[in-house]
């Protein structure tokens, strides 16, 4: 048994990682729709390589919403691995940072430009929301309570 988790998790070391960030200010969270399809996510994004979850959660952070942070402040709220809608192995890193009230966002930084501007959505999340996730299967709203294991 001790040999199928050590190939479990060397395995999963292999597959190609993302790394998602949940911030909360004043019982809201940040959230945007995306540009490609409407569908509502979070800041993050794939890791490069090498690199760890942590610090590319704090680099796509900056980069998609402008908000800097030091890597001790997020607080690591799950990891699961999945298959996403096209079929593709990942390993979801998700994390959660509390920001302060007068935390402001931008989209200037964003290579991708995947989101056109992220909006402070009130908790709980709305039903129309709920509907309209880019990761219908969402690791990190899974890991927050937001979402109930589907």
């Amino acid at each position: 048994m001790k040999k199928f988790f050590e190939g479990f998790f060397k395995q999963a070391a292999k597959l190609p990682g993302v790394a998602c960030v949940a911030v909360i200010k004043d019982g809201r969270i940040l959230m945007g729709p995306r540009r490609d399809s409407s569908k509502w996510t979070n800041p993050g994004g794939h890791l490069n390589e090498g690199e760890k979850p942590r610090d590319g959660a704090v680099r796509e952070l900056f980069e998609e919403a402008g908000i800097k942070s030091d890597p001790s402040k997020l607080e690591h709220v799950a990891s699961e691995n999945v298959t996403s809608a096209d079929g593709k192995r990942l390993r979801i890193y998700a994390y959660k940072l509390n920001v302060p009230s007068d935390t402001a966002t931008t989209v200037k930084e964003d290579p991708d430009a995947e989101v056109a501007r992220w909006r402070w959505v009130k908790l709980p999340l709305s039903t129309e929301i709920m509907r309209n996730l880019h990761s219908p299967k969402n690791v990190l709203l899974k890991a927050l309570g937001l979402q109930k294991e589907q």
